[in-house]
């Protein structure tokens, strides 16, 4: 049995349990383009545990991911979190289909992936069938070699000349159609992505958890040197978890 969804903040009358249509009413893209972002963290920051996210995530959380991934276009990896977290093909049931197609969207998101080295497997039974290609957006100075073997399982792009460029990346991928777009990281695509001013919002999950080890945060490898201002959206709670809405202010 899973613990009950409950908003905090801000506050609603009463503490009934989130109805699953109040829950999506709470996530509702407001405009169009949008590129919100989700993460998970303990209480003490880190993004990871042992090396991937999972240990951060329990029912709750997995309830909001599966939301988000159900109200966007297309989800944003980088090559990285890609091969650590071991992305599989985004197929869903017949009934989150339909119910993709009552939005207006198409029946499966997009997987975009995000690489220089291209160091990238699409090959296995995961990635056959009926669901949309993966996208793979890389730069011009990658390996040719690399870039041509990737095209019998992937759609491959070069966008920049010596790293990929990350404005003109959303450009081309609202271009396609791909306008509500989702981040699931990792930590470093994500901060470049922040600190160029792209991000609309970002979802975190506090996981009452400390992980008392050297960990990676949800961001790395920028240093913009002035922080980014949020507004905090709402709170929803559930079993100790904190599931946290902020839209970016400046």
């Amino acid at each position: 049995m899973t613990d009950a969804l409950r908003q905090l903040w801000p506050l609603s009358q009463g503490d009934s349990e989130l109805s699953a249509g109040r829950l999506a009413q709470l996530y509702d893209i407001p405009r169009l383009p949008w590129l919100r972002a989700n993460f998970a963290c303990s209480v003490d920051g880190a993004a990871a545990i042992g090396g991937r996210s999972e240990p951060l995530s329990g029912s709750a959380d997995k309830q909001i991911f599966r939301l988000l991934r159900d109200q966007c276009d297309a989800i944003i990896v980088g090559a990285e979190t890609f091969r650590l977290e071991r992305y599989r093909q985004l197929r869903v049931s017949d009934e989150r289909q339909a119910a993709r197609v009552a939005r207006g969207l198409a029946p499966h998101a997009r997987l975009v992936v995000i690489s220089s080295s291209l160091d990238l497997d699409f090959s296995g039974s995961s990635y056959a069938g009926p669901s949309p290609r993966p996208r793979v957006i890389t730069h011009r100075t990658s390996d040719p070699a690399r870039r041509a073997a990737l095209t019998k399982h992937a759609d491959v792009e070069c966008i920049g000349e010596t790293s990929v460029d990350l404005p003109g990346m959303l450009v081309r991928l609202h271009q396609l159609g791909l306008r509500r777009l989702l981040c699931e990281g990792g930590p470093r695509l994500f901060g470049e992505l922040a600190a160029e001013g792209l991000v609309d919002e970002l979802c975190l999950t506090v996981s009452p958890q400390l992980s008392l080890a050297d960990a990676p945060r949800i961001t790395a490898g920028v240093d913009a040197g002035i922080p980014r201002t949020l507004q905090l959206a709402h709170v929803v709670h559930a079993g100790g978890v904190l599931l946290t809405r902020y839209l970016m202010v400046d």
